[in-house]
């Protein structure tokens, strides 16, 4: 059997995705899976190739071309006919199609005509599934987008787990240490006193045991912290988190390895300046990569993005700061046991990408020590495990 798993968006989209491609996996073990995901033409945008090649979760992966500019418009159809061409040729049996929210059912109607076209016979689509917003104010919350996937489905015949139990198991492998080996073995530790300093070499000395078993990781306690995101309205000011980190640092010896894409570089390598430790992995590790190096750390501290949903993916606990741009709860971290910063204002739910007018108030309303008391919430509670 071949089936061809639809599923468009960035790097958070795509992992919120991955308990019901496990599903799909669990429910058709056997069958050969195709992934179709979009590739924006011209934007440097994480594409979901990156996420799952080597995963063995699928077994080919196919672009599906999104134009920006006039030239590329312009040839659109032709990669429409040629994509069209290629999924014929594969004489798929199933298409899933796993639809953002904001799909209508016009356009899935036109996609379900576009796959018809294609020759698949079945298909099974989620949107019609899905739960209206509400738009009573402050906004109530709506169910986890990985809930809702294997709700939608749950409810046509696959096997899936209760709501909050799915698998974000991104099957790392080999690779990935290699990967994260080489990146530490590149790193100089950096520390803001010779006193600090003295006490890393003390405890290096006393673990070589310890990092001979484990040799891609420093013996320094870290922390994933991710500043950045595609969206100005939700990125939290970088002097909080300069505040939270080096508390966290003077106080508990946690040190910071940043993670992100070479755009969030320049700030980290700020903020490794200011603090006077830290490690900067943004641009340095694929997404793969990032997941195994986030491993040896012990909470993630950051921005709703991306590499949030990725340090779920490990098993990470969260410290998350979330704008009021959206609904709450859908895009949380995953799972139990972190701790989100969101608060409602008379502005949630504008799902705007920069916020200028109101000077992202929803964010600048959280305090750095609510955030700094979450990280000590976190660090204990794992440290109880």
């Amino acid at each position: 059997m071949k089936i061809l798993v639809f599923r468009t968006g960035q790097l958070g989209d795509s992992l919120a995705a991955v308990p019901a491609i496990h599903a799909i996996h669990r429910t058709y073990p056997k069958a050969n899976k195709t992934l179709l995901y979009d590739q924006h033409i011209g934007k440097s945008y994480v594409l979901s190739r990156a996420l799952f090649a080597g995963s063995h979760l699928f077994d080919r992966f196919l672009p599906y071309p999104v134009p920006y500019q006039k030239r590329d418009k312009t040839l659109w159809p032709f990669h429409l006919f040629r994509l069209l061409w290629i999924l014929r040729r594969q004489k798929f049996d199933l298409v899933i199609h796993l639809e953002p929210e904001l799909k209508t059912p016009a356009r899935l109607k036109r996609d379900k005509l576009f796959f018809r076209l294609a020759g698949i016979p079945r298909q099974v689509t989620t949107l019609p599934y899905r739960k209206p917003r509400s738009c009573q104010r402050p906004l109530q919350p709506l169910e986890h987008e990985s809930d809702f996937y294997l709700r939608a489905l749950g409810t046509q015949g696959f096997t899936v787990p209760p709501p909050g139990q799915g698998s974000y198991n991104l099957n790392l492998t080999p690779t990935e240490d290699k990967e994260v080996k080489s990146f530490w073995h590149a790193q100089k530790p950096q520390t803001n006193n010779e006193e600090q300093r003295t006490k890393n070499n003390e405890q290096r000395t006393n673990n070589k045991e310890r990092r001979t078993k484990n040799k891609q990781q420093p013996s320094t306690k870290l922390i994933s912290v991710a500043i950045g995101s595609k969206m100005q309205s939700k990125r939290w000011p970088l002097e909080r988190f300069a505040a939270v980190l080096t508390r966290l640092h003077r106080e508990y010896g946690l040190t910071p390895l940043f993670l992100g894409g070479p755009e969030d570089a320049e700030a980290s390598a700020h903020l490794i300046e200011k603090l006077g430790c830290g490690f900067n992995a943004c641009g340095s590790l694929s997404l793969r990569g990032s997941a195994r190096a986030m491993e040896g750390t012990h909470f993630y501290l950051g921005n709703d993005t991306g590499t949030m949903h990725l340090a779920v993916a490990v098993g990470l606990k969260c410290v998350a700061i979330f704008s009021a741009r959206d609904v709450p709860g859908k895009w949380y971290p995953y799972g139990e046991g972190h701790k989100v910063h969101r608060i409602p204002v008379d502005c949630e739910g504008c799902l705007l990408y920069e916020c200028h007018q109101q000077k992202r108030k929803c964010l600048t309303s959280i305090a750095a020590e609510d955030v700094f008391e979450s990280c000590v919430e976190v660090m204990n509670d794992r440290n109880k495990e």
